[in-house]
C-alpha cells in the first residue's frame, strides 16, 4: 500500500506541474506510444471541478509511465503522461480521484500587522468519497487502447466534505 500511495503522490505532483509556462519537451526515446484520453468526472450528477486524476496500473507495471490529469470546469481532465505530454499508454488501470479544500490555519494577524485574536487551525477536507482516493479500494477502472478510453465518465458518489487527519 506504502508503494502505491508513493505512485498515487508522483503523478499528482507530476500532473499539478503540467503546463507551468514550460513549452511541451521532446518524447523521451524510452517512452511508449501515447494515445489521447479524455475522461470525464461527476458527482451527485454535476461536473466535479477541480479534482486531481491519478491512473495506477493494478500490477504496478509501467509506473514510470503513469498518467494523470485535472478536471475542468467540465469535469474533463485530459490526461497527460508524466505530467507533460498529451496522452496515455495503453492498457489496465485503476482510477484515484482526489479534491481538497481547506479553511483556517491564519495567524491571528491581520494584513496590516495588528493582532486580531487567535488565530484559527488549519483543517483540510476530503471533497471526494474515501473509496475514490486510494488506489487500492477505488471501483473505477479504465482500459486505454489505441482508439482511446473504453470507459469515457465516472461518478465518485455523494458530495462530501470530509475532515482529513
Amino acid at each position: 500500500m506504502k508503494h502505491s500511495r508513493c505512485q498515487f503522490l508522483f503523478v499528482c505532483c507530476l500532473v499539478l506541474s503540467a503546463g507551468c509556462g514550460q513549452k511541451e519537451l521532446p518524447y523521451p526515446p524510452d517512452m511508449p506510444k501515447i494515445y489521447p484520453v479524455t475522461l470525464t468526472f461527476t458527482q451527485e450528477g454535476k461536473p466535479l471541478v477541480g479534482a486531481s486524476i491519478a491512473l495506477i496500473s493494478p500490477t504496478g507495471e509501467n509506473a514510470t509511465w503513469a498518467p494523470g490529469g485535472v478536471t475542468d470546469v467540465d469535469g474533463k481532465a485530459i490526461l497527460r503522461t508524466r505530467g507533460q505530454f498529451k496522452g496515455a499508454i495503453a492498457g489496465k488501470f485503476k482510477i484515484a480521484v482526489t479534491l481538497t479544500e481547506s479553511e483556517g490555519g491564519d495567524d491571528g494577524v491581520s494584513d496590516s500587522g495588528v493582532v486580531i485574536g487567535p488565530g484559527t487551525p488549519f483543517k483540510l477536507f476530503s471533497l471526494v468519497e474515501t473509496q475514490y482516493r486510494d488506489i487500492k479500494t477505488t471501483p473505477l477502472e479504465v482500459e486505454i487502447t489505441p482508439k482511446g478510453a473504453s470507459e469515457t465518465t465516472f461518478d465518485v458518489g455523494k458530495a462530501v466534505r470530509l475532515l482529513m487527519k
